[in-house]
């Protein structure tokens, strides 16, 4: 299914910017995410960023230090016996929509600093998305780190099965050519799980969590069937099953890095970190 894309923006709209960052595994896109950031997001009104993590800003580059300075910190404190990616994003993520709804915000990201945009034009087009009263979810379009592969999929409805308590389904790609016509026509896709390292959540979904209801960390669910959902997939199922889909915008496409400093961008575009660059002066329409 398909959605067109309205242009402008549809109401007021006061947004939580969340950017995790958990220790110094991120410490290599850190120069790069900070520059993005100034070039992208500082000065878009309405919108306010707030770092979640467990780290002072103590950074060793300047810009960077002074960057997490100008804006607020949230200490998360430690997370004991961590393994996965998983058990820091079941803390931070939680505390990023509890604080969106104690301050009264319309919307928030959950944002990765391995994920950069090109340019200002694309991230004040996914506000614009979240803005509108018929979405609730939606995401741009990002590759994994290490692959070309879009990472936008829908969950296959038809291949339950149980695992612990809850159900979690199977999984199957957009295909690229879908996404492909969407961009073409102005579009955005109806989507499942539509990324982790950039999603738009409306006030209305806000209350969709895994708090309170018995999570179960995917490695903990491991054994005969499909692969377990993640947290990040579990709760974009949660968002189909209230809101009917999720939405992604194919004209939005962002770089994702990895260790390497390769930079991936749909479609098979693979840059080296430091190609990148971004206007050095902020300003936002």
């Amino acid at each position: 299914g398909e959605m067109a894309r309205r242009p402008g923006r549809v109401r007021p709209l006061k947004l939580l910017y969340g950017i995790n960052l958990y220790g110094t595994s991120k410490d290599y896109i850190l120069s790069a995410f900070v520059e993005m950031m100034k070039a992208c997001v500082v000065g878009t009104p309405g919108v306010e960023i707030v770092t979640f993590g467990h780290r002072s800003p103590d950074f060793p580059e300047e810009p960077v230090r002074t960057f997490f300075g100008e804006h607020l910190w949230v200490e998360c404190g430690p997370v004991g016996g961590r393994q996965y990616a998983e058990d820091i994003l079941l803390v931070t993520r939680e505390m990023i929509r509890q604080y969106a709804i104690d301050n009264e915000f319309d919307a928030f990201v959950w944002a990765g600093v391995d994920a950069l945009y090109e340019d200002r034009d694309g991230f004040e087009t996914m506000v614009d998305n979240i803005s509108r009263p018929d979405v609730h979810v939606c995401a741009p379009i990002i590759t994994g780190r290490q692959e070309d592969r879009i990472v936008c999929r829908r969950f296959n409805k038809s291949l339950p099965y149980e695992t612990t308590q809850y159900v979690a389904d199977t999984q199957y790609d957009v295909p690229r050519d879908e996404l492909q016509k969407a961009e073409k026509e102005g579009a955005l896709v109806s989507s499942g799980f539509t990324n982790g390292d950039q999603l738009f959540v409306s006030k209305e979904a806000m209350e969709l969590t895994w708090s309170g209801v018995n999570y179960v960390p995917w490695y903990e669910r491991q054994g005969s069937g499909p692969a377990p959902l993640c947290c990040g997939e579990w709760w974009c199922q949660q968002a189909v099953i209230h809101f009917g889909q999720t939405w992604t915008d194919p004209s939005v496409k962002m770089w994702h890095v990895d260790e390497s400093l390769d930079a991936r961008k749909p479609y098979d575009i693979v840059k080296r970190l430091g190609d990148l660059s971004w206007p050095p002066v902020c300003s936002s329409a």
